[in-house]
């Protein structure tokens, strides 16, 4: 993920401000990906409540990363946009693994253990500092 470089590679700031949230269907048409046009056939052809929850999913991790992006536009340090990326990061992992859960089929069950798990983790590094 971009925002997890960005300590490493500051200049990647200017790559993930660039940046603008996509569809599933949009992301994959415009990828290099060889198999894209299966995925994007697959997800077409899913259960409407598989693929109502992929999008949920994405939309509400495209809203975390817009809002990442305009706090960071305001930042005037390196140090506060590496603080807003690691925040980023540990709220949108939880959703990046149930969107794969949702993708694979995974039990939803073993999702939410995985989702709990997570989060704890990010509350931990939280209170880290």
């Amino acid at each position: 993920m971009l925002l997890e470089m960005l300590a490493a590679v500051p200049e990647s700031l200017d790559d993930f401000l660039a940046w603008r949230p996509c569809s599933y269907r949009e992301h994959f048409a415009a990828s290099n990906f060889k198999n894209r046009e299966t995925v994007i056939a697959a997800y077409r052809e899913s259960d409407p409540a598989i693929r109502k929850a992929l999008d949920a999913l994405a939309d509400t991790m495209n809203v975390m990363l817009l809002a990442t992006r305009e706090a960071m536009k305001a930042s005037t340090t390196a140090s506060s946009a590496d603080a807003l990326a690691n925040c980023a990061v540990a709220w949108l992992r939880p959703l990046v693994a149930r969107a794969g859960y949702v993708i694979n089929g995974t039990d939803a069950v073993k999702a939410r253990k995985a989702d709990a798990g997570a989060a704890q983790a990010a509350v931990d590094a939280l209170m880290q500092r």
